[in-house]
């Protein structure tokens, strides 16, 4: 399938000051920071279904996360960014389940006509669709108890950081946690790792 070839990117970001290609920047922190590199924040609970075009997840939303003591403290709700990070990952895993996971990396390049609707308030789910328009762009609608919560055109970059080690380590890693949420009907699931195997250093 088509991939994104890495982008060059500029600013204060991870790549520094100077233009540097995303894998090139992505690479260096990761052998800099190890496993703590990895994504903290797993915004997709669950996988209900996916088809070669299309995927639904779900992120459960509870009191306990700790952004919702300061997002809104009086009247805690799901932020508007974790929203779209949600749809962001929901669309990689899109991604990595149609190559078989032969990317490391999947990252959001572009949103645009992202709109807001419905809160999120914790004790529901934000159940976010992603379907597939082209090579790595999607149109993701969210919602909650079946209203609208946001929608949104993404493009996505997917690639790998051009070091076997480190990204043979992020495709098993990848996989593992496929295995974690993915459907149980689907095949292509794979086994599930130690936490011993996917050290990066």
């Amino acid at each position: 399938m088509p991939v994104c070839e890495p982008m060059s990117s500029c600013g204060s970001g991870i790549g520094g000051s100077a233009c540097k290609p995303w894998a090139a920047a992505l690479k260096d922190a990761i052998l800099k920071h190890g496993q703590n590199q990895r994504v903290k924040f797993n915004l997709i609970d669950k996988i209900e279904a996916v088809t070669d075009g299309k995927i639904v997840g779900v992120k459960f939303v509870s009191l306990a996360e700790e952004y919702l003591a300061d997002h809104f403290p009086s009247f805690p709700v799901l932020p508007g960014v974790m929203m779209l990070e949600a749809a962001t990952q929901a669309a990689g895993w899109l991604l990595h389940r149609r190559s078989d996971f032969a990317r490391s990396f999947a990252v959001l390049k572009e949103a645009r006509n992202v709109k807001y609707g419905n809160f999120v308030a914790p004790g529901n789910f934000l159940r976010i669709e992603a379907e597939l328009m082209k090579e790595t762009s999607f149109k993701v609608i969210g919602t909650v108890n079946d209203k609208t919560a946001f929608t949104a055109r993404i493009e996505m970059a997917y690639f790998d950081l051009g070091d076997e080690k480190i990204d043979g380590k992020l495709k098993e890693h990848n996989r593992s946690r496929w295995s974690l949420i993915a459907p149980a009907t689907d095949g292509r699931s794979g086994p599930r790792i130690t936490s011993a195997a996917l050290q990066l250093e």
